[in-house]
């Protein structure tokens, strides 16, 4: 409430634009609400089970109170691996950061939500690096909102700067003044590298002295359900999926000699490794987090299938 009165009792609805989203309860009661006070609304949405690839869903929000009535429309990302740190810390993810001079999470200036991550307190011919592991299956790309502020350089030449590189390989530079922006890039099928890097010289500050990144979107998934993978000879079909402790690999019309698999969590960290003997094949995963992991099954011969299993 910005006015300068008590509002009277409201109600807020929530609504579905499309078919991405279910809403159990349409609307919720909101008590009065002082001058420059605010009140929250708990919405109970379940995402549609058609929905399997990375999309965006329209809601429509409606608050009336009394005489006065506001609407709002929100686009809502459904099933992208997104970081935001809006859960306060770097657990999220794998993420490895600089151990000389960490990368932080500030509340100040975010891009989105209510938190962002800035690179650490450096001083001249000083850096602050933070980097993490991904895998890509299939040609994708990332994305990421950047803030910087410090020196100016000029004619190509960066004093204190803020690089990105994938596999140590440079893709972009910025520095001087730059409010919240949208960088971009194509990522390969593969796993990879992606590092954040904010740098000095060996003199003059300028500015706030620093870099932020917020709202990073990571390459999508493979497709999710249950997988029946087929390549050549060999068929293959892994259930449950989702499971909660363990898949099963069945092989159809093949024994499988020379064949093995490797279970790796999202991030691209390797758990276990086991050759296959037998065409019914457990793969044990009861002590692992809830998440998604990937199934990589080898013949031995270059030909590799990769399942997504989702452990709830």
């Amino acid at each position: 409430n910005i006015g300068g009165a008590l509002s009277p009792t409201g109600m807020v609805s929530l609504q579905s634009l499309d078919q991405h989203l279910i809403i159990s309860q349409l609307s919720q009661s909101v008590g009065a609400l002082n001058m420059q006070g605010n009140g929250v609304a708990d919405f109970n949405v379940t995402v549609a089970s058609t929905v399997s690839e990375p999309t965006e869903a329209q809601v429509r929000i409606q608050y009336t109170a009394g005489q006065y009535s506001v609407t709002k429309d929100y686009t809502l990302k459904i099933a992208y691996l997104i970081e935001d740190w809006e859960n306060e810390n770097f657990e999220t993810f794998t993420w490895v950061n600089d151990a000389s001079h960490p990368w932080v999470i500030t509340d100040e200036n975010p891009y989105e939500g209510h938190f962002a991550a800035r690179s650490g307190n450096i001083t001249h011919s000083q850096s602050s690096s933070l980097s993490l592991q991904v895998i890509a299956n299939e040609d994708d790309s990332v994305s990421f909102y950047y803030f910087v502020s410090c020196e100016q350089g000029f004619s190509g030449v960066h004093y204190d700067k803020l690089e990105f590189f994938i596999d140590n390989v440079l893709q972009e530079t910025w520095d001087g003044s730059i409010g919240w922006s949208l960088a971009a890039f194509p990522l390969l099928e593969g796993n990879h590298i992606l590092k954040w890097s904010y740098s000095k010289d060996y003199m003059v500050s300028d500015g706030l002295d620093l870099a932020m990144i917020d709202f990073i979107k990571f390459p999508k998934a493979i497709k999710s359900g249950i997988d029946h993978a087929q390549k050549q000879s060999i068929q293959l079909s892994v259930y449950p999926n989702p499971t909660t402790d363990m898949v099963y690999l069945q092989f159809v019309d093949v024994q499988p000699e020379g064949i093995s698999y490797q279970l790796f969590d999202i991030y691209g960290k390797l758990i276990s490794v086991q050759s296959i003997r037998s065409t019914h094949t457990v793969v044990p995963m009861q002590n692992l987090s809830s998440g998604i992991y990937l199934l990589k099954i080898n013949s031995g011969v270059g030909n590799e299938q990769v399942v997504k299993i989702i452990k709830n």
